[in-house]
């Protein structure tokens, strides 16, 4: 067997990269704080308001913007929407009595009324790692159709340690990390596409949602449409 053909490879870089971005100890939320709590109030109340967090906020807070009376997070809406399914996923384990238990003895005092926004900047920093480390394993990914699988990995590397994927992407809610994950499996569905046609469907959308996590990635857009028309006119 071909270890670089192996599903285990690709687990196990997306597993080291995870692991080091998690157990970094450095977080910078700053411009993404209010993308965790927009997140809880989609789940909770169907909406991006801000207006139940009034008392957590100044008017001169410059990520908030005032519409129609309401207040709501001046920045593209992408960072909280694809935070919202690991919210969801975190209260479900948050309420069951096993975490309950479990952070009673660890932290000796109660669950806080709201475990996921008093913990928001950490919240964000596991969910941008995750988001970040599958970056790396579609940029991996992609890699591995163009290089020797040695040349892939150490690329790869390069990108998940050497770069602001894990100064600033991993580190908070930006729209850095959710648009490097969307910018790279688009690049590795584009490769897939030149055997199995039908893989340009996929792109599409995945080009929509850079567009939805940064807009400024219009100009990404642009240039791997332009690649589209070209590789693939007839």
């Amino acid at each position: 067997m071909n270890l670089h053909k192996s599903p285990l490879l690709k687990g196990f870089l997306l597993v080291i990269v995870l692991i080091t971005y998690i157990f970094s100890t450095n977080l910078t939320s700053g411009d993404s704080k209010w993308t965790i709590f927009s997140a809880e109030n989609i789940i909770k109340n169907h909406t991006t308001r801000l207006d139940e967090f009034r008392p957590l906020f100044k008017d001169t807070d410059f990520r908030i913007e005032k519409i129609n009376g309401s207040y709501y997070n001046i920045f593209p809406i992408g960072s909280t929407l694809i935070s919202v399914p690991f919210i969801w996923s975190a209260e479900k384990i948050i309420n069951t009595s096993t975490f309950q238990t479990l952070f009673v003895r660890i932290k000796n005092k109660p669950v806080p009324s709201n475990l996921i926004l008093h913990y928001y900047t950490r919240v964000e920093m596991y969910i941008a790692s995750i988001i970040t480390a599958l970056s790396a394993l579609f940029l991996f990914l992609w890699f591995e159709t163009l290089t020797a699988p040695l040349n892939a990995l150490l690329l790869t590397t390069i990108y998940a340690f050497g770069t602001s994927a894990w100064s600033t992407a991993s580190r908070a809610m930006w729209q850095h990390g959710p648009s490097l994950l969307f910018i790279t499996l688009t690049l590795y569905l584009l490769e897939r596409a030149r055997t199995r046609p039908r893989m340009l469907i996929a792109t599409g959308f995945t080009l929509a949602l850079t567009y939805i996590m940064r807009p400024t990635n219009s100009l990404v857009i642009i240039g791997l449409t332009a690649y589209i028309l070209y590789t693939f006119r007839r």
